[in-house]
C-alpha cells in the first residue's frame, strides 16, 4: 500500500509539473511578438523605388529598342533594362501588395521563398547579372578586337546569346518552384522536392550564381579592355612622336632651302639696286 500510495504521489506531482510548464510556455508563446512586422521600408520606401524602377527601366527600353538596329551594345540595354523593369513588378510592387493585404500571394514563410513570384523575381535578377557580363564581353571585343566585331557583335548572336542565358536560367531555377500545397502552406505535395532545393539552393548556388562569378568575369574583362585601352594610348603617343620628328627632320632641309634663297635674293636684289645708283649718278653728271 505505501509503495503505491508513493506511485500515485509521484503521478500527481508529475502532472502538476506538466500543467504548470504548460501553462507557463503558453504565456511565454503569448508575449512573444510576430517574427516579422512590416516596417516603414515595406510600406513607403518600397513602392517608391518600385515605381520609379519601372518607369526608368520602361523608358530605357524605349530609347534602346530603337538604337538597338544599329549595334548589338543597344540591343543587349534594351534586355538589361526590361530584366530590371521585372525585378522592380516581382520582387518589389507585387511583395508591396501583398504587404497591404490587397493582394494574398502567400500563405506561409515556405510559400514566399518557393512562390512563383519569388522565382520570376530570382531568374531576371540573375538574368540582369549575366547580361551585364555579355555587355563586357561584347566590349571587350569591340575594343581589343575591332576587326572581329562584323563577326560576333551582331545582333544575331546577341539573341542567341540571351536566349541561351535565358534557358540555362530558367533550367537552374525552375526545381524550386512548387505547384501544389498542403492545407496550411507549409509543405510541398508537388514536386514534394521543390521545398527542399529551394532551400538548400538559396544557401548553395544563389550566391555564386547571381553575384560572385558574374563580378569576377566583369572584373577580368574590365582590366582587360582598361589595359587595351593604355596600350594603345602609348603606341598613339609614340606615333605622334615619331612623326613630328620626322616632320620636324624633314622641314630642317627646306628651311636651309628657304633660308638660303632668301639670302640670294637679298644679296643679288642689293647689287641690283647698288648698280641702278651707279647708273643714275653717272646720269647726272
Amino acid at each position: 500500500m505505501e509503495n503505491l500510495t508513493i506511485q500515485l504521489d509521484n503521478l500527481t506531482v508529475a502532472v502538476r509539473s506538466a500543467s504548470l510548464l504548460n501553462s507557463t510556455t503558453a504565456a511565454n508563446q503569448s508575449e512573444i511578438p510576430d517574427v516579422y512586422e512590416s516596417s516603414l521600408v515595406d510600406l513607403y520606401i518600397t513602392p517608391i523605388f518600385s515605381s520609379l524602377g519601372m518607369i526608368g527601366n520602361s523608358l530605357s527600353f524605349i530609347v534602346m529598342i530603337q538604337l538597338s538596329q544599329e549595334s548589338s551594345f543597344y540591343l543587349y540595354l534594351a534586355v538589361l533594362a526590361l530584366a530590371d523593369c521585372g525585378v522592380s513588378i516581382f520582387g518589389g510592387f507585387l511583395v508591396w501588395l501583398d504587404t497591404i493585404g490587397l493582394l494574398h500571394l502567400f500563405g506561409s514563410t515556405e510559400q514566399s521563398w518557393c512562390s512563383t513570384v519569388f522565382t520570376c523575381n530570382l531568374i531576371l535578377s540573375q538574368f540582369s547579372s549575366w547580361i551585364t557580363v555579355a555587355v563586357c564581353v561584347d566590349r571587350y571585343i569591340a575594343v581589343c578586337h575591332p576587326f572581329k566585331v562584323a563577326s560576333y557583335c551582331t545582333r544575331k548572336r546577341a539573341i542567341i546569346t540571351l536566349t541561351c542565358i535565358l534557358g540555362a536560367l530558367v533550367a537552374l531555377d525552375f526545381p524550386m518552384l512548387c505547384f501544389e500545397w498542403n492545407a496550411d502552406y507549409t509543405s510541398c505535395t508537388f514536386p514534394p522536392k521543390s521545398i527542399d532545393f529551394c532551400l538548400n539552393y538559396l544557401i548553395h548556388t544563389d550566391l555564386p550564381t547571381y553575384t560572385m562569378v558574374p563580378i569576377i568575369l566583369i572584373t577580368i574583362f574590365s582590366l582587360l579592355i582598361v589595359r587595351s585601352i593604355s596600350v594603345a594610348a602609348k603606341r598613339r603617343r609614340s606615333l605622334s612622336n615619331k612623326v613630328q620628328k620626322s616632320n620636324s627632320e624633314k622641314q630642317r632641309p627646306r628651311a636651309n632651302i628657304l633660308f638660303y634663297v632668301s639670302t640670294k635674293n637679298t644679296k643679288s636684289y642689293l647689287i641690283m639696286h647698288h648698280v641702278l645708283l651707279k647708273r643714275k649718278h653717272f646720269a647726272c653728271l
